[in-house]
């Protein structure tokens, strides 16, 4: 008991030393940013970065003499001795970190050769470089509220915000579940997207909703299933790190050393909602497929850079709403679909409201201007803020007043502005991988030792690694997006990393940028939190330790990634999986 009393402790002082909470875009630093002209780059200007492919080896906390005189000729004198004084200090916060980890009892994971994912779709078999004879665009929509109707009732807490521990008093919007299932008709597949308002879910969570509809995906030929979250912060959680999650920590491990109690693991998760995220998601995807009509779709890019900001250098983002909008050929509802790289976290952590955030008003916005529906898909985020400071057009607006002037202008421009529509090609290519992604970020060990989160592990010769996914869609000859998993940095999909000179570890980033592998012909969009809520990745070379963010630099989102060589080897394998494809 002492043991336990001990680890509790340490545990509970780690969290609140180390300031583990996803902070609101209010509290980043995020409130108005200024954009540079750098940060309205574009593919076209990404696209010039040299092709290597060196793989960066980072080892900040095993500093050698001379790499700290290179230290020194690279930064200057007092930049490398503060680089080197917070590697220091990040290593003592590691191995306390490391210590409670060793608390916990070890949790059976099967092993990289034993592991078998039953639930996973590879995508189409055999991929087309033209529209087959007779194709045309079929697409079927659904939507499901997932708000349960106990939600007064009951103590349902925020994702996004372990602290405070705050639950749910109201609802001032939704929280919904969208799905598309979209085929060009050739009898190669269907393919279905499922958006949910919400924090993000892991690719265990991903698993249970494929199982649940594994036999109607046999039945009707869908060879894709696919789930990501807008990452809105103000609604009910749904990966785990909320509500009573210490609590559960704890029981967690009482649980797995003593078996014979019979307990069970718990999170910050509501078991009850989760299962009906599950069951609607399902449900949805069987009735979006059961709406499949024909028609055309179009595609065209709407600039909002004026509203985007990077918090952190260097200035690399999407500047557009990148917009695909179905027409049915019997003139009936139409669907918009929107892709925007930016987070959803216009209200702070004394929200105590459900609400989708901004993408809640976009819809609406859709709904009304165009009659049509509207699913939202996030991008490449990484560190992406939305200049909400531009809609408090009276200087006193709440957060949730910004939110949705911002959602509407959003929705607005969405129907009514943006470049030229151009007709896409009945022609859908889709394919997926899996990656098994070395976590060496102690506190990401932390949280999956502790059982709080639903990413798939596995042991390996090299310890612990995730399995996560990744894909390629094409749709036309002429566009395609990249499906990855957590909240990837823009840079690793259009290129624009740091070189040496700039980086945290003084070295290049020696991996080519999604949209080189791909190909400069196509226009490359990418879809994040793609089947899996994997953490920030961000280039090797710039990951720092996260105390770095305590001492004015911008390295946050490494306290929620899972380590330096995350995009490296997801970079890998997505060069891997687009080798094997053959037309």
């Amino acid at each position: 008991m002492k043991k336990l009393f001990a680890f509790f402790l340490v545990f509970a002082l780690v969290f609140a030393s180390t300031g583990i909470s996803i902070p609101s875009t209010a509290e980043s630093k995020q409130a108005e940013i200024v954009c540079a002209p750098v940060a309205e780059v574009n593919a076209a200007v990404l696209r010039s970065n040299t092709v290597k492919t060196e793989t960066v080896r980072h080892k900040a906390a095993e500093k050698s003499d001379a790499s700290i005189v290179d230290d020194i000729q690279t930064f200057g004198f007092a930049e490398a001795v503060k680089r080197t004084f917070i590697n220091c200090v990040g290593t003592v916060i590691d191995t306390i970190i490391n210590g409670v980890i060793e608390l916990f009892p070890d949790v059976e994971h099967k092993t990289e050769d034993t592991y078998v994912n039953e639930n996973f779709f590879a995508g189409t078999e055999a991929f087309l470089s033209e529209p087959a004879q007779g194709a045309v665009w079929r697409l079927g929509y659904s939507s499901e509220s997932l708000v349960p109707d106990n939600v007064l009732t009951k103590n349902y807490y925020f994702g996004g915000y372990m602290f405070p521990l705050v639950p749910a008093e109201s609802v001032a919007d939704d929280q919904r579940v969208r799905v598309v299932c979209i085929d060009d008709n050739s009898g190669r597949g269907t393919a279905a997207f499922c958006v949910i308002d919400g924090v993000g879910l892991g690719n265990g969570d991903i698993n249970q909703i494929r199982a649940l509809l594994k036999e109607f995906a046999q039945e009707n030929n869908i060879v894709s299933i696919n789930v990501s979250c807008t990452h809105a912060h103000s609604c009910i959680d749904t990966q785990g790190l909320s509500g009573k999650f210490l609590i559960s920590a704890l029981t967690n491990a009482v649980f797995t050393k003593y078996d014979f109690l019979n307990g069970t693991v718990t999170s910050g998760r509501d078991p009850e909602f989760m299962n009906i995220l599950y069951t609607k998601t399902a449900q949805a995807v069987k009735d979006a497929f059961n709406s499949l009509k024909e028609g055309k779709l179009y595609f065209k890019t709407c600039d909002i850079s004026e509203y985007l900001g990077d918090k952190r250098d260097p200035q690399v983002f999407d500047p557009n709403i990148n917009c695909l909008h179905f027409i049915p050929n019997d003139n009936s509802r139409e669907t918009w679909i929107a892709n925007l790289g930016s987070h959803p976290t216009c209200l702070d952590r004394t929200n105590t409201s459900i609400s989708a955030d901004y993408p809640y008003y976009m819809e609406k916005a859709v709904n009304e201007l165009g009659n049509a529906d509207f699913m939202f898909v996030q991008g490449a985020q990484g560190a992406i803020t939305n200049q909400r400071g531009k809609f408090n057009t009276t200087g006193d607006m709440t957060g949730y007043e910004v939110l949705a002037a911002m959602g509407t202008e959003f929705g607005r421009i969405v129907v009514e502005e943006g470049t030229q529509e151009t007709e896409i090609e009945p022609l859908l290519n889709i394919r997926h991988a899996e990656v098994f992604v070395p976590v060496t970020n102690p506190v990401l060990r932390l949280v999956i030792k502790a059982q709080l989160v639903n990413n798939v592990v596995v042991e390996t010769a090299q310890g612990q690694k995730i399995v996560t996914e990744i894909g390629y869609l094409e749709f036309g000859t002429g566009h395609a997006a990249a499906l990855l998993p957590g909240e990837v940095f823009p840079e690793i999909v259009w290129g624009g990393a740091f070189g040496a000179e700039d980086s945290w570890s003084g070295e290049d980033y020696n991996e080519p940028s999604i949209q080189q592998i791909i190909g400069n012909e196509k226009k490359v969009i990418a879809f994040g939190l793609v089947n899996d809520a994997a953490g920030y990745i961000l280039p090797d070379n710039d990951y720092a330790h996260f105390i770095a963010d305590s001492f004015g630099l911008s390295h946050y989102e490494e306290l929620l990634s899972g380590g330096p060589g995350v995009a490296s080897a997801i970079t890998k394998v997505y060069a891997e999986m687009l080798d094997s494809i053959r037309y």
